[in-house]
């Protein structure tokens, strides 16, 4: 149940993209993802059923690059009301760039990046 939305030009983030980048920004504290994020736009959504891929655009080139990240970075946990289980995320980076965001369903359910209610936490995966 694939459905792929292609932007062009680029999108802004929904609140619940652009709170997950701003918590990863903040609980890795590395000023190349700080500026990145502050930067960055959507140029894809694809909904999966069981949450949704971002496709991330950087809008200024000169936007430091993150080296030496293992990508994906660990995001946070998500809550969302009607979600029994919560959601993940996880942030891809390639070659330096923020590339895309993974947020997922951990049991039965879906998120979807509109979602307007959500508390974000610390993910418990270490």
């Amino acid at each position: 149940m694939l459905k792929t939305l292609h932007y062009a030009p680029p999108a802004a983030l929904t609140p619940l993209e652009a709170a997950i980048l701003a918590y990863l920004a903040a609980h890795y504290q590395l000023p190349a993802l700080t500026a990145q994020v502050q930067h960055c736009r959507v140029s894809q959504r694809e909904y999966s059923g069981a949450g949704f891929f971002t496709a991330l655009a950087i809008a200024d080139p000169a936007s430091p690059l993150l080296s030496d990240v293992a990508s994906p970075l660990e995001g946070c946990q998500i809550e969302v009301p009607g979600l029994t289980d919560g959601a993940g995320s996880l942030l891809f980076v390639r070659e330096g760039r923020l590339h895309f965001l993974e947020v997922h369903t951990w049991g039965e359910g879906d998120i979807v990046p509109e979602a307007s209610e959500f508390v974000l936490r610390p993910s418990l995966v270490k």
